[in-house]
């Protein structure tokens, strides 16, 4: 007999049309409630995907703009998301999802502000008197707002996925196997716009040596569209410690955005293209802590050293044939200048074009002084250019002022000159003290899962 003064399928009618968190409530409040409703792993997650869009657990910010179903690339809006793996009921962030449970449209968040937000529970009673939540409501393959989300319940993280066996690695492609191997799996995450090679497997790398970087922006205006694109990161399980880092914590990697870690079918990534000079197994990586905890901190600082220098030399000869690149579209162009302004400009092509050609022939580096010497020629095109502006405006608008970037060379070459110093500023910092990389890999955060409150873990 119920204790309430209500009949049973009046209360089980009600019950139905509470939300999930109104139904966990009520499991609360007495034995007999508790006894009906019976809370089982069905409404945890139900209750969980419902804090998921909230602004206070879930972080409840809309990663897609207006109606348009492409998210969002400000790298903010996806660091203050949470999402809910239904495998191992815990809150995680994005770093722990390949981009097929982040994106697809079944799995994807929904907006809080959303009516969705506040549904009915899916508790249902059976026949035989066992309280179960149903799966998510199915829904025409026309409408794509109404499947927004509705496999949310199916989500899974990447640790879960390989647990379960549900990983899918050794698809093959024209450029090699992807997916990583069955011990050392490989989940492609999201497209992050970086600066160059160096920015994309030393992040943050200038904080630590004493020199911040510039700001986002002045990287995306003067680096060519080549370089400055999107990155793809690459979550890898660690064979060792058995936890999921980034490509970055690796120490292997490609000096251009396209570069993906495909191997033969066996797990041998071969050197095409990448800034690695030595082919390696992908079972025998480690992240930056296993290797520290195998062979020390010195073993580590050496490692990154080598590694860093590639980076460095890389990143150096984009910059520096950035600082050069103007001078051959001159050199081009010289026939087209006035008679009273051929004078002067062969006389800066003097001191500047041997250096350019010096770049591609010898791949040598520039220094203090030829960086002086080139930004003091600038200033003086500059001002030659100036004057050419006011009588040979045709040459300005014309040919010149759409090859190989040649206006933004002449007009943003200090914020190229502020990025080229700042790399020489790191690098005097690293070969005065080697220590400071190591330092920094182990001060990087590791990832680690964000928990909810005790009792929805209670079995």
């Amino acid at each position: 007999m119920s204790p309430l003064p209500i009949p049973p399928e009046i209360l089980i009618h009600i019950i139905t049309l509470l939300d999930p968190l109104g139904v966990w409530s009520l499991s609360q409040t007495c034995r007999y409630l508790r006894h009906v409703i019976r809370p089982g792993r069905n409404e945890k997650l139900a209750l969980l995907l419902q804090w998921e869009g909230s602004r206070l657990l879930g972080g409840g910010t809309n990663l897609f703009i207006g109606n348009s179903f492409n998210p969002s690339s400000d790298l903010s809006l996806w660091e203050r998301n949470l999402w809910v793996c239904s495998g191992c009921m815990t809150f995680l962030r994005h770093q722990h999802f390949n981009n097929h449970s982040l994106l697809k449209l079944g799995y994807r968040k929904l907006d809080p502000e959303t009516s969705r937000q506040h549904c009915l529970t899916t508790w249902r009673p059976t026949l035989r008197g066992k309280k179960r939540g149903q799966e998510g409501p199915k829904y025409s393959a026309s409408n794509e707002h109404a499947r927004h989300g509705a496999k949310r319940h199916l989500r899974l993280c990447n640790e879960c996925l390989f647990r379960q066996g549900k990983l899918k690695y050794q698809h093959a492609s024209i450029h090699g196997f992807h997916g990583g191997t069955a011990s050392t799996p490989i989940q492609v995450s999201r497209c992050v716009r970086f600066v160059c090679a160096l920015d994309r497997y030393f992040p943050k790398v200038g904080r630590s040596l004493g020199h911040p970087e510039p700001e986002d922006d002045l990287f995306a205006d003067h680096l060519r569209e080549e370089i400055a694109s999107r990155w793809v990161l690459y979550m890898i399980r660690c064979p060792d410690c058995s936890l999921w880092q980034e490509l970055s914590s690796f120490r292997v990697g490609g000096s251009f955005p396209s570069w993906s870690p495909t191997h033969d079918g066996h797990g041998l990534v071969r050197y095409r293209g990448g800034l690695n000079q030595e082919d390696f197994h992908i079972d025998e990586l480690c992240c930056h802590m296993c290797l520290f905890k195998r062979f020390g901190f010195s073993e580590l600082c050496v490692d990154l050293l080598d590694w860093y220098g590639l980076l460095m030399k890389s990143t150096r000869f984009h910059i520096d044939q950035q600082l050069l690149s103007g001078w051959s579209t001159i050199r081009r162009n010289q026939r087209r200048f006035s008679r009273q302004y051929k004078k002067d400009i062969r006389r800066l092509l003097q001191d500047t074009e041997h250096m350019y050609h010096k770049r591609y022939r010898a791949n040598s580096e520039l220094g203090y002084l030829q960086v002086a010497l080139v930004q003091f020629r600038h200033r003086e095109f500059k001002e030659i250019w100036e004057k050419m502006m006011e009588t040979d405006s045709h040459i300005a608008y014309g040919e010149m002022g759409i090859r190989s970037g040649f206006m933004f060379w002449l007009n943003d070459f200090d914020k190229c000159l502020e990025t080229w110093r700042w790399l020489r500023a790191c690098q005097d910092a690293v070969e005065s003290n080697p220590g400071l990389l190591g330092w920094w890999a182990l001060c990087q955060p590791r990832l680690h899962y964000h928990g909810v409150d005790t009792y929805l873990r209670r079995n």
